[in-house]
């Protein structure tokens, strides 16, 4: 009887333990990090509607940015076809290739889109390519995610 008994606690235990941690492997997901190859140092520059992060003497750049979004807030809110409840937080990158190291919006598709800046939970993701009208169209091509 005791042998018996022992073997179902050992086969039960077994049983209990695989289906646990299956379990736990899939809800577990890997490479879900991108490689940062440099320390952001962030500071921001706010106004009324927008916090706009910059970082490495980035501030004339983050001026002229939210200088652009306050000109064009209305329009920007009729594109999106919400009016903006909070500040919306603008995250500048010195070049594209900083803007690919950004952990934010992860699982979200929204930094390859074809040009077309999306605003994701109150965030936008834009990057300097060394010319300001460029820029200027990536604050104006905003579209809700």
């Amino acid at each position: 009887m005791i042998k018996y008994f022992s073997r179902f606690t050992w086969i039960g235990i077994v049983t209990f333990f695989s289906i646990h941690l299956h379990a736990q492997v899939n809800a577990v997901e890997f490479g879900k990090n991108r490689v940062q190859y440099q320390k952001f140092t962030w500071k921001y520059y706010q106004t009324q509607n927008f916090n706009t992060y910059f970082s490495q003497d980035g501030l004339e750049l983050g001026k002229y940015v939210t200088q652009v979004a306050e000109s064009e807030l209305t329009s920007l809110e009729e594109f999106i076809e919400y009016g903006l409840q909070r500040r919306a937080n603008i995250a500048l990158y010195n070049n594209f290739d900083e803007m690919q190291q950004s952990n934010i919006g992860l699982g979200i598709d929204w930094q390859n889109t074809g040009g077309v800046t999306k605003l994701v939970n109150n965030k936008m993701l834009i990057y300097f390519d060394a010319n300001r009208n460029n820029l200027r169209r990536q604050v104006l091509q905003v579209s809700a995610a």
